[in-house]
């Protein structure tokens, strides 16, 4: 009877194991039939690509040999009109090695040039001039130590120095950033007045904490909501030298 449970037992066994070893070897067969295919149909993928530059590299020879006196034609054209340019433009006035003034009441500016930007507010193109609707920029001023060489020295009178032209001993400085966003003048103020109209309406107990303090003069650009206090107004590019 024990000889015969022990037989038994080592008949499964092997069964088991032929069985296994038959699905290891099915899988593998699975997995090399799956690796060749893709591999065929990559190569496949690369010839047709060839193929298709082949024909375009193929079609753009023939286009070019059919329209050769075009391409001529139109090249010539080309160099008249660069060449009648440059026979038109005016000598300069100023010598080129001459260093370019860029900021203070001696700038010396370039080309005039029309500047045209968008309002983020009502969407309308506007030209950047001088006696037109005022274009502003959204931005925070603050008090800063980036740019001061000695922070604990105190001047005896910073008030005479150029506020455009900071001294490196000033123990304070000003650092103003911008987001970039432009704005007429006029939707600005109508934006930072519904702000602040805004807040007043709200209880006390219904204000929740808010990144801005509109007492301060705080808003959100309307665009990237980021932090500012103040606008700056766009100036038209000069074009003349201003010898004063």
């Amino acid at each position: 009877m024990v000889t015969n449970i022990k037989t038994m037992r080592e008949r499964t066994s092997s069964t088991s194991t032929v069985a296994i070893s038959q699905g290891q070897g099915l899988e593998e067969t699975v997995r090399d039939k799956d690796k060749a295919e893709r591999k065929r149909k990559a190569e496949m993928a690369r010839l047709r690509r060839e193929k298709i530059m082949a024909q375009m590299s193929e079609m753009q020879k023939h286009f070019i040999n059919e329209n050769k006196e075009l391409f001529q034609q139109s090249l010539e054209e080309l160099e008249a009109s660069t060449s009648a340019a440059a026979e038109s433009s005016p000598p300069s006035s100023e010598p080129s090695c001459v260093s370019q003034v860029c900021v203070g009441p001696r700038r010396v500016g370039g080309a005039e040039r029309r500047q045209l930007v968008t309002c983020i507010l009502c969407q309308e193109e506007q030209e950047v001039r001088g006696h037109g609707r005022a274009m502003v920029l959204a931005a925070f001023v603050q008090r800063s130590t980036v740019l001061s060489k000695n922070r604990r020295r105190n001047l005896p009178d910073p008030e005479c120095h150029d506020p455009l032209f900071m001294h490196p001993d000033l123990s304070l400085g000003i650092h103003t950033a911008s987001c970039g966003h432009i704005m007429h003048a006029t939707c600005w103020q109508r934006y930072f007045e519904a702000v602040q109209l805004k807040e007043q309406r709200r209880q006390q107990r219904l204000r929740g904490h808010t990144s801005y303090d509109v007492e301060n003069g705080e808003f959100l650009c309307p665009l990237c909501e980021c932090l500012s206090n103040t606008v700056i107004p766009l100036l038209p590019h000069t074009h003349t030298p201003d010898r004063r």
